[in-house]
């Protein structure tokens, strides 16, 4: 299930996987969300409109992700459970640099606020046992304000898998194949990013869960 919020509220639409559906909802709103699956994202702009990228090629075909996905080997414990989290984490960071660098973009540097951020993020997720971006109804920036970090643009991705489905590989692929989790990956104005990796026993019905918490910002 996707979640993306902006700050105008617009009317629910379909995206462009057989299981998403998009849900917008005003980002000065503290409660609310669609029912989630394994992946949501939210778009969100402290000042202004949100950042939105076209992602279906001309004519409505599907979008070719697969080419975005750099082999494991180029991002040494994407596919390992049993690194260390600090390489789990370069490890995203490393398959998101590759995507960039597929359409001319820059690699993002890890931010440790962010990454705090990220990390608060997916402890009041686990926590609360709610797979959202406002776990037990807190803001949905609540994380990144309580770091004291400041922000022009924030997007956040989260994805969760069971037991080998938990990998940094696995959940790049599943941000690569739904388009509002690409464009938060491929969208060109972030200054840096933040990632956090959790292990949490139970989750939205999945047991022996990894949680993904990737934060992008464009600081003030």
């Amino acid at each position: 299930m996707i979640l993306e919020m902006t700050l105008i509220p617009l009317p629910r639409q379909t995206g462009d996987e057989p299981y998403a559906r998009l849900c917008r909802i005003p980002v000065d709103k503290s409660v609310g969300y669609c029912p989630s699956m394994k992946a949501l994202t939210l778009v969100t702009a402290a000042l202004g409109a949100a950042v939105l990228l076209a992602a279906t090629p001309a004519g409505g075909a599907r979008f070719q992700w697969e080419p975005y996905l750099a082999p494991p080997s180029a991002c040494p414990g994407s596919l390992s459970l049993n690194a260390a989290p600090a390489v789990q984490r370069r490890a995203v960071l490393c398959l998101v640099t590759w995507a960039r660098a597929q359409v001319g973009l820059g690699a993002l540097p890890m931010s440790d606020l962010l990454s705090l951020a990220a990390r608060r993020k997916g402890q009041r997720v686990a926590v609360c046992r709610d797979f959202s971006h406002t776990p037990c109804g807190i803001r949905m920036t609540a994380s990144v304000r309580s770091v004291g970090y400041s922000y022009a643009t924030f997007a956040e991705n989260l994805f969760f898998g069971e037991q080998d489905a938990g990998t940094a590989y696995s959940a790049m692929q599943h941000w690569l194949a739904s388009r509002p989790h690409r464009e938060n990956l491929l969208a060109p104005n972030w200054h840096e990013a933040g990632v956090a990796l959790l292990r949490v026993p139970e989750l939205d019905g999945g047991l022996g869960v990894t949680l993904w918490v990737m934060h992008f910002a464009q600081a003030l």
